[in-house]
């Protein structure tokens, strides 16, 4: 359903490219398991490499602490339209989310890179790593810190879940990240279910 709707929102808004590719521009496709939060970090993740992040569909800002005088069915904030019409011509389309591949490879002129997931060290290593290729910079230091802090937490953890035997139960893009976080603080992941 979700990855459907944003190869709809692709689409519908005719997002492939036409035209020259905006060089320091990425567009990110983040995948269901990516809470708002999530997607407010990929996207200043982007930014600390000094690119000018799209984000499809963008629901950082749905949970900032303001409240409409009518409910509505809908979130507000998100990408203005004048932005998601630039989306296919960035330099690179980065999708978080398996199933997010066909929407990513829709945005047509742009180089599509498609992660399961960013959670845990190496998946977010190489998130990183392809933002600096893309940006042609090296990590900022403000990157480099917050890994040497889940390195240092999965260190910590590492002492208590080590060896550890794990059953998850989870969506598709959720139970692939939580499985490669556990598995790298040294827990054995035994059952996994996913509808």
């Amino acid at each position: 359903g979700y990855a459907k709707a944003v190869e709809a929102l692709v689409a519908e808004l005719s997002l492939a490219g036409s035209g020259p590719s905006l060089d320091g521009q990425v567009s990110l496709l983040p995948g269901p398991g990516l809470t708002p939060i999530d997607v407010e970090e990929l996207r200043g993740t982007a930014e600390a490499f000094g690119l000018r992040a799209v984000v499809l569909p963008d629901s950082s800002r749905s949970l900032d602490g303001h409240l409409d005088d009518d409910w509505a069915p809908l979130l507000s904030g998100g990408t203005p339209l004048s932005d998601a019409a630039t989306a296919g011509r960035s330099a690179a389309v980065l999708a978080v989310g398996a199933g997010l591949d066909r929407a990513a490879a829709m945005l047509a002129g742009a180089d599509a890179w498609v992660v399961p997931h960013a959670v845990g060290l190496d998946a977010c290593d190489a998130l990183v790593a392809q933002l600096a290729a893309i940006a042609g910079r090296d990590v900022p230091d403000v990157l480099r810190c917050w890994r040497a802090r889940l390195t240092d937490g999965l260190l910590d953890a590492s002492g208590v879940l080590a060896g550890r035997r794990v059953a998850l139960a989870l969506e598709p893009d959720l139970l692939a990240g939580v499985s490669a976080l556990l598995t790298e603080a040294g827990c054995h992941v035994v059952t996994a279910i996913t509808p």
